[in-house]
């Protein structure tokens, strides 16, 4: 610290502040969701965040903040799985949407919007159909909501004539950053006097539960049964197994198991075997056309 007198009594004194260097990049961050595109379940290793969005799409920058996050935060490296089924090149999960419809002259659905990416974040997602500020017959004015009471994207003075440079499909593919459209008439969808929010988004997940012990009559150690839903997401959270034994006269009796399925007030049961002779009693040949679980049995209780 240096002082020194300029005039009496007065003095001049020198504080050296060390400002805290910025943090540096270390570490390498996987992140395993949702994207817009990109390759199903092959890791693809990301430096910068404009090359997580020409590789993945710009709708990931909602459907996956961590990556921006976690380069803001210093990570050198990030290496992005997206998930799905590579075999049926689908990706996990389902897409937000919501059609919009015309009263004119009848009511008939008109437009769809769709979010850029799988996952419940569109779910947050709310559109809102206005008139123009610029007041032109036949124009309109499109804002899109995120997580916020203002809009955080707005398409004005935009008509569903497709030869016109204000279209609104062409617009929203090539600008917005939240969701799609789709024109399904031509015609531009009523006016709002309040957004509405898009549905059915979900993350790919979904509803299961394990079976595992003595069940055979001989008490043999059985493979894992694992019994999924077939929808993604939280409706599957609702369905109800159970397992009961079945006592017969049949000599096989032992080694058969009732499994009965509810849903609300919807209810099946099918009286099965782990033995796959004869076939008509097999667990996975009695289940296969189930509209609402799908069964999987796993040797020693590994799955793949």
């Amino acid at each position: 610290m240096a002082r020194e007198t300029v005039i009496p009594s007065v003095s001049v004194e020198v504080v050296k502040e060390v400002v805290p260097p910025s943090p540096a990049a270390t570490g390498i961050v996987a992140i395993l969701g949702t994207t817009e595109k990109g390759p199903l379940l092959k890791p693809t290793r990301i430096g910068r965040f404009p090359e997580f969005i020409e590789e993945f799409g710009v709708g990931s920058a909602y459907s996956m903040p961590e990556a921006k996050q976690a380069l803001q935060n210093g990570a050198k490296e990030l290496v992005i799985v997206r998930l799905g089924d590579r075999e049926k090149n689908k990706a996990s999960g389902s897409r937000e949407f919501i059609e919009l419809a015309s009263k004119v002259p009848s009511p008939e659905k008109v437009l769809k919007l769709e979010a850029r990416a799988e996952g419940i974040w569109g779910n947050e997602i709310e559109v809102k159909v206005s008139e123009s500020k610029s007041k032109v017959t036949g124009t309109y004015k499109i804002d899109l909501f995120y997580q916020s009471e203002e809009p955080l994207e707005t398409f004005d003075n935009v008509t569903m004539h497709p030869g016109n440079p204000r279209y609104l499909v062409s617009i929203i593919n090539s600008e917005s950053k939240l969701v799609t459209a789709e024109d399904f008439t031509g015609k531009f969808p009523s006016l709002m006097d309040k957004s509405k929010t898009l549905s059915g988004g979900t993350n790919g997940v979904k509803s299961s539960i394990k079976l595992e012990g003595k069940i055979g009559g001989k008490g043999n150690p059985i493979p894992m049964i694992v019994i999924k839903s077939k929808e993604i997401g939280k409706s599957g959270d609702d369905i109800q197994i159970t397992v009961e034994s079945v006592s017969n006269d049949s000599a096989d009796s032992t080694d058969m198991k009732k499994i009965t399925v509810s849903l609300n007030t919807a209810m099946i049961a099918h009286e099965v075997s782990l033995n796959p002779s004869p076939a008509e009693n097999y667990i996975l040949e009695k289940w296969k056309d189930s509209q609402l679980i799908e069964v999987e049995l796993c040797p020693f209780g590994k799955c793949a």
